[in-house]
């Protein structure tokens, strides 16, 4: 299965790639921002979540051996570089890579590969997380409604109650007030 970036360039097969290239373009995005806002602390913040995500593909798909992961991790050297710069010059030595790592190019990232082809809603029944459900981007506010009364874990929650109210904040949540029927 190879899937696409929206604008045609085939990236990767299977869904481990294609996450680990957008969690790399959105770290590289949000490190160059925080470092040229001066905002070293949440540029930690957002390499640390890389390694969390890198660590979750790694046990999920057999991502770990493969020149896209090999690319992640160089370019996770170079972001890091300002940051412990003793640290990633000790860590790419010792992944063998040549020269110094502040000798490098900064990374680039592609805007292709942080276009979302899905997101993940948190639905909630009566203000309780009940279930999060993934849905396509361009889903219309029926279709997502329609989804949410489908996943077998709110539809426990919804038999026998009045659906009071549906909310919906885009890319956010869903949330439904219920009451049971009299």
């Amino acid at each position: 299965l190879v899937q696409e970036y929206p604008g045609g360039d085939a990236t990767a097969c299977g869904d481990g790639p294609v996450a680990l290239q957008r969690a790399l373009h959105k770290t590289i995005k949000a490190v160059t921002q925080d470092i040229d806002n001066f905002r070293f602390n949440t540029a930690v913040a957002r390499l640390m979540e890389f390694v969390n995500a890198l660590n979750d593909l790694a046990k999920t798909t057999p991502v770990h051996r493969t020149s896209n992961w090999r690319g992640a991790i160089t370019a996770l050297l170079k972001l890091l570089a300002p940051i412990a710069p003793f640290l990633a010059e000790e860590l790419w030595e010792t992944s063998g890579r040549k020269g110094s790592v502040h000798e490098q190019s900064w990374p680039v990232w592609d805007e292709r590969a942080l276009i979302e082809l899905e997101i993940e809603l948190p639905v909630q029944v009566n203000g309780k997380l009940r279930d999060s459900i993934k849905i396509p981007v361009d889903f219309t506010e029926e279709q997502i409604k329609e989804a949410c009364m489908k996943s077998e874990k709110v539809q426990k929650y919804l038999e026998g109650c009045d659906i009071i109210k549906y909310i919906h904040v885009p890319k956010r949540m869903v949330s439904f007030v219920v009451k049971p029927k009299k």
